[in-house]
């Protein structure tokens, strides 16, 4: 799925989108709802720290 394609089935701008996938912005509960509806994924999974 596209950034676009993303922010725009979240109903977020796509700066919004990027911003917050970039750590650069803070978002509310209900944008974090959005994203997991959007990305049909568990908010455990949207919020889960990558470790290399």
């Amino acid at each position: 799925m596209s950034q676009e394609d993303l922010a725009d089935t979240a109903k977020l701008s796509q700066g919004q989108s990027s911003e917050i996938e970039n750590a650069k912005h803070s978002t509310t509960l209900d944008n974090i709802q959005r994203l997991v509806f959007a990305l049909g994924v568990p908010v455990a999974d949207l919020l889960r720290e990558e470790r290399s």
